[in-house]
């Protein structure tokens, strides 16, 4: 960050001397000194939780804030280390101080440089008067500490405690740590029918869409009711034209499907009975007037039509189906919503009747532009409905005949293609044409048909009856439909749907996404890498879906964490000779002359030997510091692998000498590991192919150099500090620029509310790289689901521990190489959704879901919540494609409408 002073990271004994009441000393956790979490969970739920040694605890007071220790496999509070200002009142997890990590001997060492400014401290040149008083001071006490020989001795005791690889017990030098995740549950439904439990295996055998080995049967041949158009029924418009009656097994007239808006036709449905019936009354004469005008223009004779009123088993003016609608036959009510995109395809064409609700006048209609406009905005209006896709993809042929109306005296009717109705009645036409287009002549691939069904079907007006409705609106235009779950979420059913389909591995590919916004639904498909789903190759597998909006996922590598503290890593230098000779001569040479001096001056030993002794011990001492920085400086040639996260952002050279004791540029900020990273073109270097005449090596002969021509440039690639000035910021203010991240907009995130986003930094060890990312809370592991862009895509979750469920609260991007390192995890019980509440301005912390301060009422909390079993959760008859759901109570449960338990 160029001269940014950064003093944010102060060490131990300044924090325990000038905190002092602050803090709490815990001797029995890991972390002696820590910040205890300002705000506490509610006292009174108890939990069940399963560490990760398969030990039980019962008596757990919070979900949350927890991680597993990786050498013992027990739950382990999460303790933060970050800067001194991330100690806000803004946490439910402990915090402390970022410690020094390296040796005694370079800490010492290191000593004199500690009262500078950490950008100062290797740059004498910037040193005033005042700094060069302190390091000389300093630099004193540091010679005579080190000159002793007893942090040496201090260092080389503490290597008694490594293993024949000089390893610290319990690592490793080729691999992470690992994440002792156990999670030994049912899934709601396993991709496996043997996984399942007991009542959901016998329930599969009922079901074929529960499966993923059978094909769906879910499939209508026929209609069960049609409107049969009678004899002369276009010459009897206001008499009996048409009979309403079941379909016969041997019976394949043809029909046409009518669809319509019931705001258009039916603005106040269910408030007045006799008015939904004059209404029906004027429907039936719109439908008499298209039919008329359809066989008279010799393109279709038609001779039956569908129509949803009528002919559905739950249609209000159904006289047939009048005992099915007080719910005496669920199976046979709602047969015909589930398989509605049967009867669309088995229709021969498909009519759209539009009313122009508007005020328009009778002189508008004699103007063609203002009777268009009128068409359009009716169009529109019937564009809004969710069902309208399916009703126009599914239907036969390329064109469907639109009827706009305005009262009996102006109609407007058209044969539309396809592709052109996507302009006229949809206001997302880029994407819905491409639909269009894939059931004509420009077929899309699995993802790329899902990506854009899935985004239509959400930009489209429903009125809910189910949480899963829009899911099951896009099960009509897949071949595999499981049964409909009363109780499944959105996320659930889609869910579900994918797993039984072959998609192309697209849960797989989602779970992977970083959205744009922590706002974001998962319908949304985001990504804040501007990376589509087909370009994930994932290495997993989702094999179940879980409980709370969770999935089953298999095949993740991962690593955990670590939070609490920087550890003494292994570090592997090439032992030189001059480090021979240093090592020995710090070690044995200075505290020899200094045991000498004393043994002499201890027996009086005349003469001069004794000043000699003492004078030489103090020259030698006084260059100690210099020879420190030698011995533990230089390229490293291998690294102890760790994960190691920090609480907000702190500078390169603050967080390589807290970590390695030196800041030698060995640390880099990754060029791409989150949406944060920055790069360039490294400065001052251009790397190219040097350019050869070709009539200079004529005489040598042939050259393949000389096909090279001109010179090629390549250009290396460096991270750049994610807070540091960009060209914007040069030309105007650097305070709040909006490219980037800044020192300020860092201070704010740092102390924003809880549940909202805050900077965390991410040290891996493996690639030697820093990165800055956003979370509403710490992640404590990753898990690498797939690779795109030639990058792992790892996902920085947190941990439930009454549930099992891994959070996601961030992704990253990690070089290829990181994977080698990770452990392979057992299945992950994965929720796409933030475990740390997101608080808008009006919410607080003492009433939102999950947060601190609750009340535990929620059921989601509850600890004797358990949902019911599947055999309660399925309707016997899947509810889809209702064009007309009931209202619903106060309690979310809709009028008139009854589940029963099967079996």
């Amino acid at each position: 960050m160029g001269s940014y002073e950064f003093n944010d990271a102060r060490g131990w004994w300044y924090t325990f001397f000038h905190d002092m009441g602050k803090y709490k000393l815990g001797f029995q956790r890991q972390v002696v000194l820590h910040y205890p979490a300002s705000l506490k969970y509610p006292t009174g739920p108890v939990y069940f939780a399963e560490d990760g040694m398969g030990r039980q605890h019962t008596n757990m007071h919070q979900r949350f804030d927890y991680t597993i220790d990786p050498s013992t496999g027990a739950f382990e509070p999460l303790c933060i280390q970050g800067r001194g200002s991330c100690r806000v009142e803004n946490s439910t997890w402990d915090r402390t101080l970022i410690r020094n990590a390296s040796p005694m001997t370079l800490r010492i060492a290191r000593f004199p440089y500690q009262g500078l400014w950490s950008h100062k401290r290797d740059t004498r040149e910037q040193w005033e008067g005042a700094d060069w008083a302190s390091v000389s001071a300093r630099w004193f006490i540091a010679s005579l500490v080190l000159g002793t020989g007893i942090p040496d001795f201090i260092t080389w005791f503490k290597m008694l405690n490594l293993d024949d690889s000089n390893q610290r017990y319990g690592t490793s030098a080729q691999k992470y740590l690992p994440f002792r995740y156990n999670d030994r549950r049912y899934p709601r439904i396993a991709r496996n029918p043997l996984e399942n439990k007991a009542d959901i295996r016998e329930r599969q055998a009922r079901y074929y869409g529960l499966v993923t080995n059978e094909v769906g049967t879910y499939r209508a041949i026929r209609p069960r009711y049609l409107c049969y158009l009678k004899d002369g029924w276009f010459k009897n418009e206001g008499g009996d034209w048409y009979e309403l009656k079941p379909v016969a097994l041997d019976d394949h007239t043809p029909y046409m499907f009518i669809s319509y808006s019931k705001t258009q036709f039916f603005p106040d449905r269910g408030v007045d009975i006799e008015k939904d019936n004059t209404n029906m009354g004027l429907l039936m004469a719109y439908v008499w007037d298209t039919l008329s005008k359809i066989r008279s223009g010799s393109t279709h004779n038609p001779r039956a039509f569908w129509i949803d009123s009528l002919c559905q088993g739950t249609g209000p003016h159904n006289k047939h189906t009048a005992k099915q609608n007080e719910g005496t036959d669920p199976k046979e009510k709602d047969y015909d919503v589930y398989t509605m995109s049967d009867i669309i395809r088995g229709a021969e064409h498909s009519i759209i009747l539009s009313q122009i609700t508007s005020h328009a006048k009778d002189q508008d209609f004699e103007n063609e532009v203002w009777k268009q406009k009128y068409a359009g905005l009716a169009l529109k209006l019937w564009g809004r409905r969710v069902w309208t896709l399916p009703e126009v993809l599914l239907s036969r042929g390329d064109t469907v005949s639109i009827m706009c109306i305005s009262g009996r005296n102006h109609e407007i009717q058209i044969d539309v293609d396809k592709v052109r109705l996507a302009e006229m009645a949809w206001d997302d036409a880029p994407v819905s044409r491409q639909l269009v287009e894939h059931f004509r002549t420009l077929p899309l691939s699995r993802l790329e048909f899902v990506r854009f069904a899935v985004k239509c079907i959400h930009n489209r007006h429903l009125e809910m009856y189910l949480p899963g409705d829009r899911s099951y609106a896009l099960m009509g235009l897949l071949r595999l439909r499981p049964p409909i779950d009363a109780t499944d979420s959105a996320f659930t059913a889609f869910a579900r749907l994918s797993l039984a389909q072959d998609s192309d591995r697209l849960m797989e590919r989602l779970i992977c996404l970083q959205p744009k916004s922590p706002q974001d639904p998962w319908a949304s498909m985001s990504d804040q890498y501007n990376a589509s789903l087909w370009d994930i190759y994932p290495s997993t597998q989702v094999c179940g879906v879980g409980e709370n909006d969770t999935v089953i996922v298999d095949g993740f590598k991962g690593a955990i964490i670590q939070w609490s503290k920087f550890p003494a890593l292994g570090l592997f230098n090439r032992m030189t000779l001059g480090r021979i000779l240093v090592m020995h001569f710090v070690g044995f040479v200075a505290p020899f002359v200094l045991i000498i001096g004393i043994a002499l001056a201890a027996n009086q030993v005349p003469g001069p030997w004794t000043a000699i002794f003492i004078i030489g011990w103090l020259a030698i001492s006084i260059s100690l510091p210099l020879w420190y920085k030698y011995l533990f400086g230089g390229k490293l040639w291998n690294v102890e692998p760790g994960l190691f996260g920090v609480e907000g952002y702190v500078p390169l050279q603050d967080l390589e000498e807290k970590l390695f004791g030196l800041g030698l540029h060995r640390l880099q900020w990754s060029t791409n590991g989150s949406p944060l990273s920055r790069h360039r073109v490294r400065r001052g270097f251009e790397a190219g192919c040097e350019e050869y005449r070709s009539e200079e090596i004529v005489d040598e002969g042939f050259s393949p150099r000389a096909e090279l021509g001109r010179s090629i440039h390549t250009y290396p690639i460096e991270g750049v500090d994610p807070l540091s000035k960009c060209v914007k910021c040069e030309w105007g203010n650097s305070v709040d620029c909006d490219a980037h991240q800044t020192s300020a907009s860092a201070d704010t995130m740092a102390n924003s509310r809880y549940g909202e986003m805050k900077l965390f930094t991410l040290i891996d060890t493996v690639s030697m790289t820093a990165t800055l990312f956003q979370a509403a809370g710490p992640p404590v592991a990753l898990l690498v689901g797939g690779e795109e862009g030639g990058m792992q895509r790892a996902l920085a979750c947190s941990y439930d521990i009454t549930t099992g469920t891994m959070h996601r609260e961030s992704v990253l991007r990690l070089p290829t190489g990181c994977l080698d390192a990770m452990h392979t995890m057992p299945r992950i019980r994965l929720g796409l959704k933030s475990s740390f509440k997101l608080h808008n301005q009006e919410s607080t912390p003492s009433t939102a879901y999950g947060s601190p301060m609750a009340t535990g009422n929620d059921q989601y909390d509850h600890p004797s919540y358990s949902s019911t079993t599947l055999e309660e959760k399925i309707v016997d008859i899947p509810l889809i494609n209702h064009p007309d759901p009931p209202s619903t109570d106060d309690s979310g449960m809709a009028k008139g409408w009854k589940y029963q338990k099967l079996g």
